[in-house]
């Protein structure tokens, strides 16, 4: 098994929509303070240590800090499906990210976006298929759970992990593809530069960098 991987995600949403719940049944136990959840778990044959970092209650503030922002691979949006008004605010916590990392970096984030309090659906507010359609917008996937159900709640969480660590295993493909591009030109000067460029076109889709010498 190769070495672990690093996983660090915020969850994002009102106060009051379940994000500590949540993480509580996901990691088995409550986080009162903006500390990261840390819970390692294996992926594809990969170990990954994913951190959750939980805001606790600072979203009363209507605001929170870069440093919440900052390192972030992933983001779970979390409202409320009996609260229309919690729905409607994740446009403005994205808005609040996209202000801190730019929308550039925001489009490499990877989320979820999570309906909690699925079992009260007698007082729904929020209609599952328009919440999916504000998810898909963003290419989030979509998902509806219960605190008190952790396979429905294993199953959202455990979805942006899988995002990231196939994103890993891609990467590590095409690494993999220009150390051998590389060898087989250096073995064979004479070969079209051609072939270089073209595959470094590829290459440079996921962002990754390559440098022949």
């Amino acid at each position: 098994m190769d070495s672990t991987l690093t996983f660090n995600a915020i969850v994002l949403g009102d106060f009051g929509v379940g994000k500590t719940s949540l993480l509580n049944k996901y990691n088995s136990y409550m986080t009162l303070s903006p500390v990261p959840n840390l819970k390692e778990v294996i992926l594809q044959d990969k170990s990954v240590n994913v951190k959750f970092r939980d805001t606790g209650s600072l979203e009363m503030l209507g605001t929170l800090p870069s440093p919440y922002y900052k390192n972030a691979q992933a983001v779970v949006f979390v409202y409320d499906i009996t609260k229309f008004e919690s729905f409607e605010n994740l446009e403005k916590w994205r808005k609040r990210m996209e202000s801190h990392l730019g929308s550039e970096e925001l489009g490499k984030i990877y989320g979820v976006v999570v309906g909690t309090k699925v079992d009260l659906v007698q007082n729904r507010e929020v209609d599952d298929a328009y919440a999916r359609f504000w998810a898909s917008k963003y290419g989030y996937p979509h998902f509806e759970v219960s605190s008190g159900d952790k396979l429905s709640v294993e199953m959202a969480l455990n979805k942006v992990e899988q995002l990231f660590v196939e994103d890993q295993l891609r990467r590590e493909k095409l690494q993999k593809e220009s150390e051998e591009l590389k060898r087989s030109l250096s073995a064979s000067p004479r070969r079209s530069r051609r072939t270089l460029t073209s595959f470094l076109s590829y290459f440079d889709f996921c962002g990754c960098t390559f440098a022949y010498r």
